[in-house]
């Protein structure tokens, strides 16, 4: 009972999450993710320091992108993963359907998010952004079967020694 509450409470806050990043207007969003490349910039670039405002703001610039599709893919692979395993500890449902309906799942939510940042200012709906999220999910949902098989092998290898000790 507790895992599925934990699962719909965390399944319920990535869809907060993604809502309030998409409502952001494009300059609240640009200053969020410039904030990200800036780290990014100062971490990676060398010399960054020694560059001319100028020079850094570039630099900076050239992140942007990449931040925001990496954003983009992360808020999706975190979405999948949880969806699909909501999908088999709050309905039961077995591992191939979780994994199609979590992938479903997410692109409905990838539709509906950009079809909502079609109505914030500076925004747009955009079909790349949506297909980036769905990528994002598919790399999500291979990451959940992997963690979900790497754990049930492990408990599989646990019983087994159990069953060897008690012979």
């Amino acid at each position: 009972m507790v895992k599925k509450i934990i699962l719909t409470v965390l399944l319920v806050a990535e869809l907060f999450a993604i809502f309030y990043f998409s409502s952001q207007d494009s300059e609240r969003s640009s200053e969020t993710s410039g904030s990200v490349c800036m780290i990014i910039a100062k971490t990676f670039t060398p010399g960054f320091e020694d560059m001319t405002d100028e020079e850094q703001a570039l630099t900076v610039e050239r992140y942007q992108l990449f931040v925001r599709k990496c954003a983009h893919m992360t808020e999706f692979a975190l979405l999948t993963a949880t969806a699909f395993f909501f999908f088999i500890n709050v309905f039961g449902f077995r591992p191939a359907v979780s994994a199609a309906s979590g992938v479903g799942f997410c692109a409905l939510c990838a539709f509906f998010d950009e079809l909502h940042q079609n109505f914030v200012p500076g925004r747009a709906m955009k079909i790349a952004d949506m297909l980036i999220d769905i990528c994002g999910g598919i790399l999500g949902l291979l990451a959940a079967v992997f963690i979900r098989r790497l754990v049930l092998g492990r408990r599989a290898k646990k019983s087994e020694g159990k069953q060897v000790s008690e012979d």
